[in-house]
């Protein structure tokens, strides 16, 4: 690993954190200082941040992470209710043996996550992320496949689990089973159903706000095509 790379983990890791907040500024030399290297390794490193929206790059100021406003995560986590359930409709229909495999290895990855005694925050975001982007794909819907792509490669930062109980992890690792249930027995309802009821159950332990408390359900382990709850 090259000193580049050595300092994109380590900015990503400290931002999905929260050890650096939103807003903090990112100057190149004082960050070479800290990290222990030269400023083209913290240059190179802060593009690729920029890149994926978690780090702001101006011409004139130092670089700083990104700021997400709490309307702007509700916003997100709407349009994801939306999207993501359909997809998951859309692959229960299409979905294959290869796709199947890779959301099961996914899950069992996701259960070592959260058996550990101590949750590691950005270990089970990036579980998450990988898992809800391979439902996705599973759709073979590419323009579908880009918008849900575009939502999760969001920052939602990882600090946002630090709001989750024990029992949260626990419920979400049990839905993803229970999703891949779904879409193995080819059941639309079901799995959309299940990825909205997943979806708005991590908004509610998250503490976003919601624009109808009515229309939260964190219970997604009802039977397939019976409404949650």
């Amino acid at each position: 690993m090259n000193r580049a790379d050595t300092a994109y983990r380590r900015l990503r890791r400290e931002i999905l954190e929260g050890v650096l907040p939103p807003g903090t500024p990112l100057p190149e030399v004082e960050s070479a200082e800290r990290l222990g290297v030269s400023r083209t390794p913290v240059r190179e490193a802060l593009g690729r941040l920029a890149g994926e929206s978690l780090v702001e790059v101006s011409p004139r100021r130092a670089a700083r992470v990104a700021r997400w406003r709490p309307e702007m995560q509700q916003e997100i986590l709407d349009l994801r209710v939306v999207l993501e359930s359909h997809a998951a409709e859309l692959a229960a229909a299409s979905i294959g043996a290869d796709d199947l495999a890779t959301l099961g290895r996914l899950c069992d990855e996701g259960d070592a996550v959260v058996a550990a005694p101590t949750v590691d925050l950005v270990a089970f975001a990036e579980n998450a992320r990988e898992f809800h982007l391979a439902v996705s794909a599973a759709t073979g819907r590419p323009r579908l496949d880009a918008m849900v792509h575009g939502l999760l490669d969001v920052p939602a930062v990882a600090a946002r689990y630090s709001a989750f109980r024990p029992e949260d992890f626990v419920r979400s690792a049990a839905h993803h089973h229970e999703l891949v249930e779904a879409l193995r027995a080819g059941n639309a309802p079901w799995a959309g159903h299940l990825m909205r009821a997943h979806i708005l159950a991590a908004r509610e332990a998250m503490r976003i706000p919601h624009r109808d408390s009515a229309d939260v359900d964190d219970s997604a382990s009802s039977g397939p095509g019976e409404p949650a709850g």
